[in-house]
């Protein structure tokens, strides 16, 4: 995955020890959909993603630009293909997966990029293949009370825009959700706290990891999640 490097930074410490929790609300996203099928993970990053679905579809490839990552990400889930390699030009052939999947990637990746980083996955989707995708959210709250919206130009995204970059691409979107409220915002407030000014991992604590689980795939404002299907391409 090609990432802006003003935005992600992996960081030893903390991010050896990313939380698998933190993947529940896009499996909740995609449950009764992948089974049996070839999924491709774009921008997995340390693998939490890979350990909830090991087992579920026929096989799963996942790529990330960020080497230091993917180390983690193998010893994490050693039966799953890892790749380093980025979105914008992805390293597999033409029709190779039923099923693509890129949790919090396209704000990552560098601005006005997103287009041809969406026509990649469909270029590696099969015909009538699935694409799930999240973003933060466009609406004004989710930006207000994002700090790397002001720090950093953290992007959020609404729905006609994205709509329209997903368009762009031949997917025919099949529906949206906007899932994570005041629970979800205090995960990421705590999260930017203990990285960035204590240089650590937020502390475990059961009651709230439990709040967190189902705030995070309940309706809300912070995060835009969108499943869509591959069209028909152009007439010749």
């Amino acid at each position: 995955m090609s990432r802006d490097p003003k935005t992600m930074r992996f960081n030893p410490v903390v991010d050896s020890g990313e939380d698998i929790i933190h993947q529940h609300s896009n499996l909740c996203f995609v449950r009764g959909l992948i089974e049996g099928t070839d999924i491709l993970n774009v921008g997995c990053w340390t693998g939490c993603f890979e350990s909830l679905v090991a087992g579920t579809a026929d096989s799963i490839t996942s790529l990330d630009i960020e080497p230091r990552a993917l180390e983690v990400a193998r010893t994490r889930v050693p039966d799953v293909r890892f790749v380093e390699g980025s979105v914008l030009e992805l390293p597999f052939p033409d029709d190779s997966f039923d099923f693509v999947t890129a949790w919090a990637l396209l704000e990552h990746i560098p601005a006005g990029t997103e287009p041809r980083a969406l026509k990649e996955m469909a270029r590696v989707l099969k015909p009538g293949g699935r694409l799930a995708v999240s973003t933060p959210s466009g609406r004004l709250l989710s930006k207000l009370l994002d700090p790397a919206y002001f720090l950093t130009g953290h992007r959020h995204y609404r729905v006609d825009v994205l709509t329209a970059l997903l368009e762009s691409a031949r997917f025919d979107v099949e529906r949206y959700e906007v899932w994570g409220g005041w629970v979800t915002v205090l995960d990421y407030l705590s999260f930017y706290v203990w990285k960035y000014l204590f240089h650590g991992r937020v502390p475990e604590w059961p009651m709230f990891k439990r709040a967190y689980e189902r705030d995070s795939s309940s309706a809300g404002f912070v995060n835009l999640y969108a499943l869509s299907t591959l069209g028909d391409p152009p007439d010749d």
